[in-house]
């Protein structure tokens, strides 16, 4: 992992340097479990950008099954927080 963990955090710190992130989770979502994104906020804390990122924890089920409400909600939150 050694290398590519870093190649990673570079790319990482330059994506989030300009990006407002707000990652929807369904915490029964079989595809891609919840704790996942646990270890993508600890990657994006270590490189110091955790102002960037806001996890939105959603209880439901499925693989990106979210109700609209949900994600304008999501992108309501995200044009305050970039605005």
């Amino acid at each position: 992992m050694g290398e590519y963990s870093r190649s990673c955090d570079r790319g990482l710190v330059l994506t989030l340097s300009f990006l407002q992130k707000i990652m929807l989770h369904n915490l029964r979502d079989p595809a891609v479990p919840y704790w996942h994104e646990k270890e993508y906020k600890k990657l994006v804390e270590k490189v110091g950008r955790s102002q960037n990122l806001t996890v939105l924890p959603v209880l439901g089920h499925g693989h990106c099954n979210f109700k609209s409400w949900q994600v304008l909600g999501a992108f309501y939150l995200l044009l305050g927080q970039t605005y």
